[in-house]
């Protein structure tokens, strides 16, 4: 009985519905006579294993994988027009990673208009969206799901359904999925545009799981997903920083470049993670692409770690290759990297040689989309650096050896196009920065609101350093309150000019109170274990270094300083205590 039924299905799905693939799947048949003897080993179709793999299955899966090895999609196709009824969930996934393989945009374009395709993803959105979620009833694995969710973000397929169906299953995929499924997940939902704060917070209560069993390529993944959609995982960057001598030995390049871009975008600060990176500069400088050195000093310059090596390295063995092979991106990145962190005299060759190439090129490119977002990103940067140099290097009122000379002399055309987005911003001040100065006015402290230090120099100084664009300039570097006549700057720092590091508190051991809230999930209770530290960013820091060059003395006033003192009626104190320390009043 056992053998006779055997026949029947090997006669029944041994044969292919198209000529291309027939003799090579007549010899499969033939060759799985022998494992396919036992079919008591086949269970019967559950809950938790609704379908298992069968005979005709492991076929269909061949054929896929045969067609996918020669990039033919229209040959996929016709395996699901022919044996569609016989398509298990294992089929499904193995069909849409097949599909994603051909990197060709035409054919791309093709399948998603292809019927045949609609129908799949259409079964598969079914599937995905109908069933109740923690039912136990679930058509696809974790794996399947997560595949399928990864070949959409290759196909560039932006089905809000099918991703709000994986959305639906958020806790049953961050507990079940592998790391490199998730990250593979978070990459597909950034590059289809899907933003969900519910599935990326379940995911990051995995941080634990996530960091002790993924490797280098799924935390630069992961991070990278969370910066790009701006939500917050302090513990699980938190986590992945404790790797950080393993991330520096084992990364690519380019994946340390992403790790350090992500920090920095996610507002994360570790300086174990830079400090080994940095150790990795030769390599650094030495491999790496002209993106990933650009990205990986902006993203040091933007979390206020000025590696003087680092910067150095790259500079020298670099330099060539980021001037010659560059993007627009790159070189702006880059400059406005040097002006952040102050080296000019550690770069000034290389500054030279990149602002010769945005020279050259604004001559040759006259063919700008002026008004799309990158290209203001881009002309930001580099009048940060055109006013910084002006103000560190004193270029427009005397000589020095070693300092850029090429932004002394900028044409006028380059100049209006910089201060284009700066002409367009309008200056706001905030209701705790006006809470600050109606408690300065009760002080009897005479003061101005959103004062530019270069229209106060320009107006008392008659050998003042001002240049080209200074309208635009007093916009791109005010002070919160001013007392003019005094040079006193008092800054009012809000979230935004902090970085967070977690610092684990002196008494939290790692044992008892505190140590897990769900042991299951595996999530740490942070609020007993850790406690946040602000850390200036490198544009805070950028500012108040231009402040005291122009001969300000700077007050900062934190704003969780502010708040507390806020709380307890105590602001007219805090003010007191704070230009006592500062002022020696």
């Amino acid at each position: 009985m056992r053998g006779r039924l055997l026949q029947t299905i090997l006669r029944r799905y041994s044969f292919v519905h198209f000529s291309p693939l027939n003799n090579r799947f007549a010899t499969l048949s033939k060759s799985t006579t022998s494992s396919f003897a036992s079919l008591s080993s086949y269970s019967t179709p559950t809950l938790e294993n609704p379908s298992p793999p069968q005979p005709y299955c492991r076929i269909i899966s061949a054929q896929i994988h045969d067609a996918k090895l020669h990039k033919n999609q229209d040959n996929i196709l016709k395996i699901y027009t022919s044996s569609q009824q016989h398509f298990t969930h294992f089929n499904y996934a193995h069909i849409f990673t097949a599909l994603s393989n051909s990197n060709d945009p035409s054919n791309l374009r093709k399948l998603r208009d292809d019927s045949r395709f609609v129908a799949i993803l259409n079964f598969t959105i079914e599937k995905v969206t109908l069933v109740p979620t923690g039912s136990g009833c679930e058509f696809f694995t974790v794996r399947e799901l997560l595949n399928i969710a990864h070949s959409l973000g290759k196909l560039e397929i932006k089905n809000y359904l099918f991703f709000k169906g994986v959305e639906r299953q958020h806790l049953r995929v961050a507990q079940q999925g592998t790391p490199q499924e998730l990250a593979m997940l978070l990459w597909a939902c950034v590059n289809v545009g899907f933003r969900s704060p519910q599935l990326f917070e379940s995911i990051s209560d995995q941080y634990s799981r996530i960091v002790r069993e993924g490797d280098t390529q799924s935390y630069a993944m992961i991070a990278r997903a969370y910066a790009k959609n701006n939500i917050k995982a302090d513990m699980l960057f938190h986590e992945i920083s404790t790797k950080a001598e393993t991330i520096a030995r084992e990364g690519t390049v380019q994946g340390l470049s992403n790790i350090c871009w992500s920090f920095a975008r996610n507002g994360h600060y570790s300086d174990a993670l830079f400090s080994e990176i940095a150790g990795e500069r030769e390599r650094i400088a030495r491999e790496g692409s002209c993106q990933a050195l650009a990205l990986t000093l902006w993203a040091f310059a933007t979390c206020g770690c000025f590696d003087r090596a680092l910067f150095v390295e790259i500079a020298n063995c670099s330099g060539n290759r980021l001037v010659k092979r560059g993007n627009a991106q790159a070189v702006s990145n880059t400059l406005w990297a040097f002006a952040i962190a102050g080296f000019w005299v550690e770069g000034s060759e290389l500054i030279d040689q990149l602002w010769d190439r945005v020279l050259t090129e604004t001559r040759e490119n006259e063919n700008i989309n002026i008004k799309s977002d990158s290209y203001a990103t881009h002309m930001k940067q580099l009048y940060h650096c055109y006013a910084a140099a002006n103000v560190e290097c004193n270029l427009f009122s005397r000589n020095e050896c070693n300092v850029p000379r090429k932004i002394a002399n900028l044409p006028s055309e380059l100049l209006e196009r910089m201060v284009e987005p700066f002409s367009q911003l309008t200056i706001t001040t905030s209701r705790s920065q006006l809470e600050v100065s109606r408690k300065l006015e009760e002080l009897n402290f005479d003061h101005e609101l959103e004062v530019s230090p270069f229209a106060i120099t320009k107006k008392s100084d008659e050998e003042s350093n001002t240049f080209k664009g200074q309208d635009s300039i007093d916009k791109f570097l005010t002070i919160d309150i001013a007392s003019v006549d005094e040079k006193i700057a008092i800054e009012y720092n809000g979230p935004q000019h902090y970085l967070r590091k977690m610092i684990r508190k002196n008494n939290s051991n790692g044992s008892g109170k505190g140590r897990w809230k769900n042991k299951d999930r595996g999530r740490r209770n942070t609020k007993d274990d850790f406690y946040v530290k602000l850390i200036e960013s490198g544009r805070t820091k950028f500012k108040r270094r231009l402040l005291e060059r122009l001969g300000w003395k700077v007050l900062i006033v934190r704003f969780n300083h502010w708040s507390y003192a806020f709380n307890m009626k105590a602001e007219r104190a805090f003010l007191v205590n704070m230009f006592n320390e500062k002022l020696n009043r």
